[in-house]
């Protein structure tokens, strides 16, 4: 034991008095376990001899700290997980790299009364697929229980939940390549919107790898009637509940992947994909179809996700942050930045542009970047990253023309080619071209299906079939047109298969050319363009093995997996949530996608979803198990916490955006906006003017006033959103008077930052509470002013109109 552990930062990053009296048990009293030894047969003995310990050495409080690295003890299981604190930070941004002060580790707490009160193990065997933000805020809101132990929880993810980072020793003047790798790697992942709920230095703060098993795998398909989970290496995993929470990825590698199988099951002669442009195969093309068989068997390494694509050096999906690393890595062995090397970013979203800021960063030239957009130049589809802003997508487009990049509307990377392994070129195709003749082969598939079907039919059939498969419900489809395609891809072959069959038979090359030129997507018109690198960055959509999974099974799927008010299925044992679930439309009447809300906020409501299941006697009291697991189970109010959208964008800008989700403010709401525009910087402000609320904040440029490293505070903004406007009556007051001219800089005073104190609610309620007494009211305002100070927070002021907001909000 330490006889001297460190309370002060105990209670400043984690929520310690919701254990531990201060008043009651002095810091005198308060030791560390630092290491245990117990002979496995007095296991069941722990706590007595745990008793005994703070017995002797006259200690009533025991914390444990947890590194992400150390083993883990026996006794873990007898103390309880400490919820982390959320405080707002001046100075410095929580990002993936964490401040020397913060703490990298978890806390766990045993006190006199924990020891004395018996904790239920719950043995239900609950499999989690995916680690998007809101499967690790319901694994933590479930961890957290005091009372409670799950002994058989399995998170399946391709990846870990801790990724350590490497520091860099800034008292080594040694530059290495590795070193500078680094700092880039941590420049696109600051950068890149990537993942703003959880940084690195949160999840070593809960270490849920501690207590829950982890699977370094991806789900190919479950099962819903055995209850089983089968894992891409062959493993399958039993379960009791089944929690579906993966996120959503770019679709550029498969979709590259199925337009190569496409023209592979072809000649690869005359006119077909990936020849030059006199119609001969271009060397090493994947449309070429002596490279078929080799492409094929070579073995995947990150799983079926991207058979083939992954092994071609060069050629990436940004979605996950640990594909950073082997972008740069190309970047650093193509050496792009001094050899002037085409580098391809095919999307127009959010991350697609925040990839051309990261890549000018890393030293490459605009004009070396080539912007490709499925979406016509200045259509709707073209700003929907920034939810049809004009301003903002105005402002984007300026400064991607003024840093040289090519940007190509109406373009997409249809094809690419590869020699011995490495990315050389790719084919670009006119996007409306391409869906086109994507159409014209839809129909003619299924016109041959109609009229074989019709051939075939046995007499009085009408030629009428029932689908089956893909889940009834309520919803007007199980998957949107996106899904249709896609399926068809994975039916394989085309037209190409027919041809495959005719070779097979012996037909002449002659031909396989001739049905070669009756495909209209061979034929399309493709200019070749030499690069060393694409970066996938499309809109983000469910992958096809999770999709044809929920097919299988016959989940509902309307452009996303369909759950009720609980975030049932219509299994009842499978749960769904995050960016690849939604709220069934007869609950609003509107789209209502979980990717709408706060991912934490959303994570905290499904693990009480799935406790209640696990363990009805928690459910409330006017919900029983059947009505948890009907459809029309309505969803549980989520408040106002807001989702936030963050990212460094062309022009060293930054963009964020902070919104409410749309039916937590009114239905068919009444808004005005506040707008500022100067040179450096654009903020908007919306007001709900139904409910009085701020209902989204968005801001792209340079604030004048924000953290050290430039950054706008996004931790203050998110606390704002969904808040009363009395907290930005000051905003209004400025710019009718002309005292701000920008809104940002007004959003980012200190006093503000109270907002973003976990203790800020209960000063509301004690304000509140201290009706017209003055002397009450400045005690309490002290009070919470002392324990600010006490988190090392300024001594901002609080001004008279964030306490008559407060007051106001409360009440």
């Amino acid at each position: 034991l330490s006889r001297e552990p460190d309370t002060v930062a105990c209670q400043r990053f984690f929520a310690i008095d919701e254990f531990v009296s201060a008043r009651s048990q002095p810091p005198a009293q308060h030791g560390e376990l630092l290491q245990i030894v117990l002979d496995p047969l007095f296991r069941s003995r722990t706590k007595f001899v745990l008793q005994e310990a703070m017995r002797l050495t006259r200690k009533t409080v025991l914390y444990y700290r947890l590194f992400p690295e150390q083993p883990i003890q026996d006794v873990l299981v007898d103390f309880v997980q400490v919820r982390p604190r959320s405080l707002p930070v001046r100075g410095e941004v929580r990002d993936a790299t964490a401040s020397k002060n913060e703490p990298l580790h978890a806390l766990f707490v045993l006190t006199e009364r924990l020891l004395s009160e018996h904790k239920t193990h719950l043995n239900a065997r609950i499999v989690v697929v995916g680690a998007s933000d809101t499967a690790v805020s319901m694994l933590e809101s479930l961890l957290m229980e005091a009372d409670l132990h799950f002994p058989h929880i399995t998170l399946v993810s391709d990846e870990t939940l801790i990724q350590l980072d490497d520091e860099d020793n800034d008292d080594d003047d040694r530059v290495t390549n590795d070193s500078l790798n680094n700092k880039l790697e941590r420049l696109w992942i600051n950068g890149l919107p990537l993942n703003p709920c959880y940084t690195g230095a949160d999840l070593r703060r809960l270490c849920l790898h501690a207590r829950v098993r982890e699977v370094a795998s991806l789900v190919v398909d479950f099962d819903c009637q055995k209850q089983v989970v089968r894992l891409d290496d062959g493993s399958s995993l039993p379960y009791d509940y089944l929690v579906l929470a993966p996120g959503l990825q770019d679709q550029t590698v498969p979709r590259l992947l199925a337009a190569g199988r496409r023209q592979q099951s072809g000649d690869g002669g005359g006119g077909g994909g990936g020849g030059n442009t006199d119609g001969s195969a271009m060397p090493g093309s994947l449309s070429g179809s002596a490279k078929l068989d080799s492409f094929m068997d070579i073995p995947s390494i990150n799983g079926p996700r991207s058979v083939g694509l992954d092994v071609i050096r060069g050629v990436h999906s940004l979605s996950h942050a640990h594909v950073v690393e082997d972008v740069v890595a190309d970047l650093t062995i193509n050496d792009v930045a001094a050899s002037g090397a085409n580098v391809i970013v095919s999307g127009d979203t959010l991350t697609a542009f925040s990839t051309v800021q990261a890549l000018v960063a890393s030293g490459v030239a605009g004009e070396s970047i080539i912007l490709t957009s499925a979406s016509p130049a200045n259509s709707p589809e073209s700003s929907a990253w920034c939810r049809h802003n004009r301003a903002v997508h105005e402002r984007m487009m300026d400064m991607v023309v003024a840093l040289g990049v090519r940007y190509r509307p109406d373009t997409t990377v249809h094809e690419i080619d590869h020699r011995q392994g490495r990315l050389t070129g790719a084919f670009l195709v006119s996007t409306r071209a391409l869906r086109e003749a994507e159409a014209e082969v839809r129909a003619h598939k299924a016109s041959s299906v109609g009229a074989t079907a019709t051939a075939n039919a046995p007499a009085g059939s009408g030629g009428a079939s029932a689908g089956a498969g893909g889940g009834g419900g309520d919803e007007e489809n199980n998957h949107n047109s996106s899904n249709v395609e896609q399926t068809d891809q994975k039916l394989g072959g085309d037209d190409g298969s027919e041809q495959g069959a005719n070779d097979d038979d012996g037909a002449s090359d002659d031909e396989a050319g001739d049905e070669n030129a009756s495909d209209p997507i061979a034929n399309l018109e493709r200019e070749y363009v030499e690069c060393v690198l694409v970066l996938g960055c499309d809109t983000p959509d469910v992958e096809s093995h999770v999709f044809e999974a929920i097919q299988r099974n016959s989940l509902v799927y309307d452009g996303r997996l369909v759950v009720n008010g609980a975030y049932r299925t219509t299994n009842a044992s499978v749960f769904g949530a995050g960016p690849v679930a939604k709220f069934s439309r007869r609950f609003l009447g509107i789209e209502s996608r979980l990717s709408e809300f706060n991912s934490r906020q959303v994570g905290q409501h499904l693990a009480l979803s799935v406790l209640q299941a696990v363990d009805p006697s928690m459910a409330m009291v006017d919900d029983d198990a059947s009505a948890l697991a009907d459809p029309s189970y309505p969803p549980r109010p989520l408040g106002g916490s807001a989702s936030v959208v963050a990212a460094d964008l062309p022009g060293d800008q930054q963009y964020v955006r902070v919104a409410v989700p749309p039916f937590v403010v009114s239905k068919q709401r009444k808004t005005r906006a506040l707008e500022s525009k100067t040179k450096k910087a654009y903020c908007s402000l919306e007001i709900d003017e139904d409910r009085q609320v701020v209902s989204s904040i968005t801001f792209i440029g340079r604030a004048r006033v924000s953290t050290k490293d430039g950054r706008v505070n996004t931790a203050v903004l998110a606390a704002l959103a969904g808040r009363s406007v009395g907290f930005v009556q000051h905003v209004e007051r400025g710019l009718q008077d002309g005292s701000v001219t920008d809104i940002m800089d007004a959003l980012q005073e200190p006093w503000l930052e109270a907002l973003a104190h976990d203790q800020f609610g209960a000063l509301q309620r004690r304000v509140a509470g201290a009706g017209e007494s003055k002397k009450r009211l400045l005690h309490e305002i002290v009070s919470f002013l002392d324990g600010a100070s006490a988190d090392h927070l300024p001594q901002f002021k609080m001004s008279h109109d964030v306490l008559t907001a407060a007051i106001a909000e409360y009440q």
